[in-house]
């Protein structure tokens, strides 16, 4: 009998690591998809979430400064990610994105849309600001 319960307990801890698989990371930001896109809600307390499309000459143009951001948010234990929206539609359509890049902040259940700016530094600037206690 005692063999038969650390058996399961193994076996469910087998089952629980590999549901909670590392998400790839390409220059410091996550590399989010349908599968993996809860988990990284679940283990981060707020994301900043890129949807792009590889063609897109604005999404080009923000991939340098996106990563630049992540680098320097990495120190604080703040992350960013994104979503390549035209492998993975059913996320692009959930988060009604329509156009790119669209940026969304995400903190526990709620979903804003990100207007700020496209350099590094505004981003950074950005998600400092959201890691802040609110002042009730």
């Amino acid at each position: 009998m005692r063999f038969a319960k650390t058996f399961f307990a193994i076996a469910a801890s087998v089952l629980v690591a590999v549901n909670a698989a590392t998400i790839e990371t390409e220059e410091d930001v996550l590399v989010l998809t349908e599968e993996n896109f809860d988990q990284a809600l679940e283990e981060n307390d707020m994301l900043l979430v890129e949807f792009y499309a590889p063609w897109c000459g604005h999404c080009k143009n923000l991939a340098p400064e996106y990563a630049k951001a992540a680098g320097i948010l990495k120190e604080e234990d703040i992350k960013i990610a994104k979503v390549d929206a035209t492998e993975h539609r059913n996320l692009g359509e959930k988060y009604g994105v329509q156009g790119f890049p669209t940026i969304k902040f995400m903190k526990g259940d709620k979903v804003s849309d990100y207007n700020g700016g496209r350099k590094a530094q505004d981003i950074v600037d950005y998600m400092k600001k959201k890691s802040w206690p609110s002042r009730s």
